[in-house]
């Protein structure tokens, strides 16, 4: 039941009723935007003048104009009321829900950038509000615009102050709203990256710091406790877990910085293992592993010979080559951490070793051979158990070790097979192993007989042999008698150390049988042949030099006419003949060289007498050499570079070596060399070098002094403690080599420097950040010798207490203060000193007592924050407690007022006046006039309209959000008529309603108008019925003794005539009993749609469907009325009905022929008739082929007999009894012919 009151005039009756005025009036427009005008004019009539009009426009603001504009300021349905007064009173005339003032739209939107400080920069406009039914005009203040309602990304190329414009308009209304927001350009920005979001404990993480160029301050904070302030630092995770790394960068000149976080996971590195089967084993060896890892990943196997795979579990791996294997597993976690395990040689792959020795294995025949058996087995476990001979001779031998073996002339393979316990087998085959030969007949010839020395002589080799021969079964061994000696086939030979008569001996060993043939004085060699000795090299000489040649040539007989000459190389000769040639021969000759250089000396011998000659010549070196060099300087410092260079080394010969030894120990092959002292001490350095002849030469160096750094040492007086603190260093540094140290060179986190030079002197220094800090110290002695750097560490702490609460907030609301600390552990709040709170946020409240003259209060909160370390900061921030105050004043006015000055009759007419403070400006005013009406305008008027008694209400909010309100109640009573008037539908289907008046005061007479010019005059409930479609508005005036009539509009009663629609239609309309129907629903119509679809089968058969197709067998035949009724969601019904026809006409073939093609293949029914049936089949005879009881279905017969067996062609009968599907039993019979095709 619904019920809706709403005034829509008021009456005052009174005994001069007809000389008030007739008040009405229109407006323009009547439909608007807020903050548009609406003009309102006067239509109002009167027998005697107007006196005065009183609008009240329906949000509390009022006029007394005839004819006023408004403009409304909130959105809503505005009822305006217009009061005219005349000398005879007062007509008011209310227009419900007369104005229509439409909301602006409520466009907001957040910029993804309010400050920035990168180039380009890349804006995203996000939360953009109204997201639908309005239309978007966008200006981004850097010349471009958008329409969208997401709008692309804006990209802001130069630095400055940007306005972003977002105008929206209501698609339905029209109405326009705009809002701006302001964002600030600047070219910075932080970033970094990490190689990878995961990492594993224990590795490296490396940190690279991809902020903006000009950046000159970094500050990482890793997540566990570690910082930096490098550019790119790394980090060391020990422990896993999830990581925020966090860099805070700063460009000192621009003034921007920014902060920018990732995170990292760090994850348990895997500990892979694995298990191995079998160890060892002959090639190839097939080992089976596996894997014992826990936990999940990939896996790469790594067999130790090359081969590997990845997986999880491998298959078995074969070792196909000999050789101990390490075999590694890496396992790699699906976190990207990785390890591996190595388990080393652990598979050990060997075959067995075959191989044997022949005690001999040349000879000629019969050629008796001992062999021994050398085999061997690397596994003691398995050893050799079978040794299996083939000698190549036609025997063989099972056994270790074989009986003496007998080969007659030719060349034979012997072969070993040996096998161990487990089967491992080697064969090892010596080819052409033994070659057994028989005596040759060995002969030569040569040519010529006779020559002079160092002539060519030819030897023929004329052996013979009765059998065939291979190449490579004859060696062959020369002997020319002189002690040259040849092996090949058929030799030349010179005779070049002396001369006469030579034997000359072969020997020919085939298959290692020999033969020897020698002949005597075989050749003749002929004097002269030249010959002489020298010392060749000769280093450093004292010039000029006397050079002795000893002559050791042979000239011939002492009567030859013969002659010797010298040359020197130097452009001299000397020429010996006899008698001198004889008498010095042998002998020695000097000569004298005067300049160094080489020389070659040629000695030519001529025997006249023998017309022979010989010649030789031998070269002669005269070679000086001399080492120097230079040292850059005589003293350094430890780890200081010290030059040596070759500086003036010369020699008449190439140098093909330089090198420097240095303290006997260290030996460097260079010219030129750069040497750094590791030790201090003196050093002693030796130059050598060497020429083309080996020639050689030293420079030593002495005394060159190696200074030992002096050792930097500090001790801090704190290594830890909470910033700011100073810290003393105490500098307790030596010297090592007795060089007094001069400087102190100090640097601390900051890069700020000191130098000091009195080692007594302490240094201070004051650390006011927070991480860890190394302070450095190096020193350097009055050499210049630097020490290595001394460090000491620091670490400090410092929690940062930083908190965000709003600067006002409101008595008895709660508010919060967020903790922005850094580095903190606990936390403790504390309100106007007391405390409050140990939670990381305040959420509080603060109470006062408002009042005119108490509009605020100041009242401070403190937080206190401490790290790990116990270091401690706070920080104090007073913000306001507003504590606003509502109050308002009022004022009544009405025509009909009694003698006690009481309101007998509506309308009273009210002015409200603000009178509300607050701390901060009152930015909303909230009025209820307890009549269904309210206001926002700040002192508002309303026009009570109904009897009864009102209270009036006020609640103001200021620009905090800070609220008061106050309430007058009961402050205003009107007498009159009242009651409550209310409709209900009764019958939709009839369009009836029920009108009813109840709580009754005061009332005489009801006055009812029906909305369609139908008037009842009744005080009791009564039904009406509408009989047309529309919307109607009724009304009801009551009325009481005193004339006071108040007319009440109730609500819109639609009434829409939505007549069912019951239609279907069936397909076929005639059919044959056992074929189906389909029938298809087209019902229309109903209020609310239809809801239920009820169908009757003639015959008794009824069911509910939900109005789709579907399709029917009817269990009747004849004429069959099918009827559906159809109910809407309002309970009304209707009916439509159909009428069909079911043929009785049982069709059954007569023919079957099964031969698979698809057509006749199986006897059965077309109809589907029967519920239940039995088919017996007979043939001509009257025998029972085939007998059969079917539940449901149409099959009858496949040409088969009782045992499956195919019946011959021809005629037989058939019989058919069963219960149709209506229930009745059926009796069909006939004949069929089968036909096999």
């Amino acid at each position: 039941m619904r019920i809706l009151l709403t005034l829509i005039t008021v009456f005052i009756f009174a005994n001069h009723l007809f000389a008030q005025p007739t008040t009405d009036f229109t407006a323009a427009p009547l439909e608007i935007c807020v903050g548009e005008n609406v003009q309102f004019t006067d239509l109002s009539t009167s027998s005697s003048a107007i006196t005065s009009w009183t609008w009240d426009f329906g949000d509390g603001s009022t006029s007394s104009n005839q004819n006023p504009s408004h403009t409304y300021t909130n959105s809503g349905l505005f009822t305006v009321i217009l009061t005219a007064v005349n000398a005879n009173g007062a007509s008011p005339e209310v227009k419900i829900n007369y104005i229509t003032v439409n909301p602006l739209p409520n466009p907001s939107f957040t910029p993804s950038v309010i400050g920035g400080c990168s180039l380009p920069s890349v804006v995203s406009i996000n939360n953009v509000l109204p997201n639908s039914g309005v239309t978007y005009l966008w200006d981004f203040g850097n010349g471009t615009t958008s329409t969208s309602g997401t709008p692309a990304n804006i990209t802001y190329n130069s630095e400055g102050v940007y306005s972003i414009t977002l105008t929206v308009t209501n698609t339905t209304t029209g109405c326009v709203n705009t809002v701006v927001e302001t964002i600030n350009i600047f070219d910075y920005t932080t970033d970094f990256s990490i190689p990878s979001v995961t990492g594993c404990v224990g590795s490296p993480v490396n940190f690279v710091d991809a902020s903006s160029p000009g950046t000159d301050s970094w500050n990482w904070n890793f997540g566990n406790g570690s910082s930096s302030i490098d550019q790119n630092p790394f980090n060391i995770y020990t422990a896993v877990g999830t990581y925020t790394v966090t860099l805070t960068t700063t460009n000192s000149v621009n003034g921007c910085t920014d902060t920018h976080s990732e995170t990292i996971e760090i994850f348990q590195a895997p500990t892979p293992s694995f298990t191995f089967n079998p160890n060892s084993g002959c090639a190839p060896l097939d080992v089976t592993f596996t894997n014992t890892s826990s936990g999940i990943g990939t896996f790469n196997w790594s067999y130790g010979d090359g081969g590997s795979f990845s997986g999880e579990n491998p298959p078995p791996y074969p070792y196909t080559s000999n050789g101990v294997y390490s075999v590694t597993l890496t396992q790699t976690d699906v976190n990207g951490c990785s390890s591996a395990t190595t388990q080393s040689n652990i598979i050990n792959v060997s075959s067995i070793i075959a191989e044997f020795e022949p005690d001999i294995d040349k000879g000629c025949e019969t050629l008796n051979v001992n062999f021994t058996d050398l085999s061997s087995s690397p596994n003691a476990s398995d050893p050799i158990t079978s040794w299996l001979w083939d000698f190549g001779n036609g025997t063989t031998f099972n056994g270790q070790t074989p009986p003496t073996q007998a080969f007659t002339e030719g060349v034979y393979d012997v072969s070993l097979t040996v096998t161990t316990n487990a089967g491992c087998s080697q064969t090892e085959v010596k080819v052409d192993t033994i070659a057994v030969g028989i005596i040759p007949n060995a002969d030569f010839s040569w040519t010529p007989p006779q020559d002079c020395a160092k002539s060519n002589f030819t030897f023929t080799n004329l052996t013979t042999v009765p059998v065939p021969t291979n190449f490579g079964d004859f060696t062959y061994a020369w002997d020319f008698g002189d002690g040259g000696t040849s092996s090949v086939e058929n030799p030349g030979y010179q005779y070049p150390l002396d001369t006469g008569n030579f034997d000359v001996q072969l020997i020919v060993n085939f298959r290692g049988c020999p033969d020897t043939v020698t002949y005597q004085d075989a050749v003749y060699v002929i004097a002269p042949i030249a010959s002489f000795g020298v010392l060749s090299i000769h280093c450093n000489p004292t010039l000029p030099l006397d050079v002795t040649f000893s002559d050791q040539a042979i000239i011939g007989e002492i009567t030859d006419n013969a002659e010797m000459k010298w040359n020197w190389g130097d452009g001299t000769s000397t020429t010996v003949t006899p008698p001198g040639l004889y008498a010095n021969n042998p002998g020695q000759v000097t000569h004298t060289y005067n300049n160094l250089g080489s020389y070659n000396i040629k000695q030519v011998v001529h025997n006249y007498t023998t017309g022979c000659s010989d010649s030789i010549t031998r070269t002669i070196h005269l070679s000086s050499i001399e080492a120097m060099f230079q040292v850059s300087n005589d003293s350094v410092c430890v780890n200081d570079q010290v030059t040596f260079t070759n500086n003036g080394t010369n020699s008449t010969h190439g140098i093909t070596n330089s090198k420097y030894n240095i303290d006997n120990d260290t030996i460097i092959n260079n010219a030129n060399i750069n040497y750094i002292y590791d030790t201090p001490g003196t050093s002693t350095i030796t130059f050598t070098v060497t020429n083309v002849f080996g020639c050689q030469d030293s420079q030593v160096f002495t005394d060159l002094e190696v200074l030992a750094l002096p050792e930097a040492n500090i001790l801090a007086s704190d290594i830890a403690g909470c910033s700011p603190l100073t810290v003393t260093y105490t500098n307790n540094s030596v010297n090592q080599s007795g060089v007094p140290i001069s400087t102190f060179d100090w640097t601390f986190e900051d890069g700020s420097t000191q130098t000091t030079t009195n080692l007594n002197q302490t240094t201070d220094y004051t650390f006011t950040d927070t991480g860890t800090f190394i302070t450095q110290l190096l020193v350097t002695d009055e050499f210049g010798c630097v020490s290595s750097i001394d460090t000491a560490a620091i670490e400090l702490t410092k929690p940062t207490a930083l908190f965000d609460v709003a600067a006002v907030v409101c008595s008895d609301q709660e508010f919060t203060a967020v903790n922005n600390s850094l580095d903190f552990t606990s936390s403790e709040w504390f309100i106007n000193n007391t405390p409050e709170s140990t939670d990381s946020n305040l959420i509080t409240s603060i109470n006062h007592l408002s009042s005119p003259n108490d509009l605020s209060f100041a009242d401070s909160i403190t937080l206190v924050v401490t790290d790990a370390n116990g270091c401690i900061d706070s920080i104090k921030q007073e913000i306001i407690v507003s504590t606003p105050n509502a109050e308002f004043d009022f004022v009544f006015s009405g025509a009909n007022i009694n003698d006690q000055g009481s309101f007998v009759c509506p309308p009273v007419f009210t002015d409200l006046t603000d009178l509300s403070g607050s701390y901060g400006n009152i930015t909303n005013w909230n009025w209820d006039f307890s009549d269904g009406k309210t206001s926002t305008l700040q002192s508002p008027n309303n026009t009570y309209v109904f009897a009864g008694t009102y209270s009036g209400t006020l609640v103001i909010t200021d620009e905090y959000g800070c609220s008061d309100s106050i309430v007058y109640v009961d402050y205003l009573t009107i007498g009159g008529p009242s009651g409550d008037l209310e409709w209900a539908l009764n019958n939709q289907c009839e369009q009836e309603y029920t009108f009813t008046p109840s709580n009754l005061q005061g009332v005489t007479d009801i006055l009812w108008v029906m909305g369609n010019g139908d008037t009842i005059s009744s005080i009791d409930a009564f039904n009406y019925a509408y009989t047309g479609a529309g919307s109607y508005v009724p009304t009801a005036t009551i009325m009481n003794d005193d004339n006071c009539n108040i007319t009440y509009i109730l609500d819109t009663i639609k009434v829409t005539i939505t007549p069912l629609n019951p239609y279907f239609e069936i397909n076929p309309m005639s059919m044959n009993w056992g074929e189906p129907a389909t029938i298809t629903d087209f019902s229309t119509g109903g209020y609310g749609g239809i809801v239920n679809w009820f169908w009757e089968i003639e015959g008794g058969e009824s069911f509910n469907n939900n109005g789709e197709a579907y399709d029917y067998l009817f269990n009747t035949t004849g004429d069959i009325t099918v009827q559906l009724t159809v109910t809407d969601s309002a309970g009304c019904k209707d009916t439509f009905e159909v009428v069909v026809n079911v043929i009785d006409n049982l069709t059954i073939p007569n023919i079957l022929t099964p031969n698979g093609d698809g057509i006749n293949d199986v006897f059965r029914l077309i109809d589907n008739v029967y519920k239940d049936y039995k088919v017996i089949i007979l043939n001509r005879w009257g025998n029972l082929v085939s007998e059969s009881f079917i539940i449901e279905g149409n099959y009858l017969w496949d040409g088969l007999n009782r045992n499956g067996k195919e019946c011959t062609e021809g005629v037989y009968f058939y019989k058919i009894d069963g219960n149709q599907r209506n229930g009745e039993p059926r009796t069909e019979h006939g004949f069929v012919h089968l036909v096999r095709q």
